[in-house]
């Protein structure tokens, strides 16, 4: 077990939930400010932490939510063998799930894993009642109590997988192999998510959601420095922005001057 599993979260939830606001303010402001798709990219960029597919590892790990990618994903892992056998959460059950509306996550996800080519023997629903990462990677720290050689992979969208790894690495140990693989997005990618709905509230909420992670187990002081740079960047865009705006209306101002005295 590690001191996170031990001690606890490192900065009261209450505290946490604010700064995540806060952050999530100065990155819409800097999205706002930013007109080149270049700098968009580069934030979404910076989220994707996951590699090429592995060349070989015990098990890919399907985080819950993202079911149009996530399971496809893994199955793909599965069927190329570069995984032996694939991890599903127990994720806790929704209201339409409890009335026996719909299939519960877990079930749901084995079903598209078996549909693509993956044996029923070869999937392990690990976990009970997962609300969030941080619930997945301790299940899956209990799962992998007694092995400690093993390999894992993560599966989840490309803005999912910073604050998954970063999760899995802060409770199962820096020493635990865990990888990240990226399935797409659904409709959106790094380089185009500002350009969907669905894109830009993925994106925009996981920056939220990785501060509040930080604050909330990680340390807090570090991860102070990264808002208030996140900050000046902000501020340095802005005033990028309005000094070009004055040039060019100056330009004009000149050229107008110029054609009124010409004539």
């Amino acid at each position: 077990m590690t001191d996170l599993q031990k001690n606890g979260p490192c900065c009261p939830c209450g505290r946490a939930c604010v700064i995540a606001g806060l952050v999530l303010l100065a990155v819409v402001m800097i999205v706002a400010a930013a007109r080149r798709p270049s700098v968009k990219s580069a934030l979404a960029r910076w989220l994707d932490t996951g590699g090429p597919a592995p060349a070989k590892a015990d098990f890919a790990y399907v985080l819950g939510g993202g079911m149009a990618t996530r399971p496809a994903a893994a199955a793909a892992l599965y069927r190329q063998g570069r995984v032996d056998r694939i991890l599903v959460s127990h994720i806790a059950s929704a209201e339409v799930a409890r009335r026996g509306e719909l299939p519960e996550f877990h079930e749901l996800t084995t079903r598209i894993l078996v549909a693509l080519g993956v044996p029923p023997e070869k999937i392990t629903v690990i976990g009970r009642n997962c609300a969030t990462t941080y619930d997945e990677a301790a299940a899956l720290a209990d799962y992998l109590a007694d092995k400690p050689e093993a390999k894992v992979v993560l599966v989840t969208e490309f803005f999912h997988a910073r604050r998954s790894q970063w999760t899995a690495e802060r409770v199962l140990g820096a020493a635990r192999r865990v990888s990240v693989f990226s399935a797409p997005g659904d409709g959106f990618s790094a380089d185009s998510w500002w350009r969907d709905p669905r894109g830009v509230a993925a994106v925009l909420n996981e920056f939220s959601r990785l501060t509040f992670y930080l604050f909330r187990y990680g340390h807090a002081a570090l991860w102070l420095a990264v808002c208030l740079s996140a900050g000046i960047i902000w501020f340095y865009l802005l005033r990028r922005r309005a000094a070009s705006a004055r040039g060019a209306a100056a330009a004009s101002a000149q050229n107008m001057s110029a054609q009124n005295a010409s004539a």
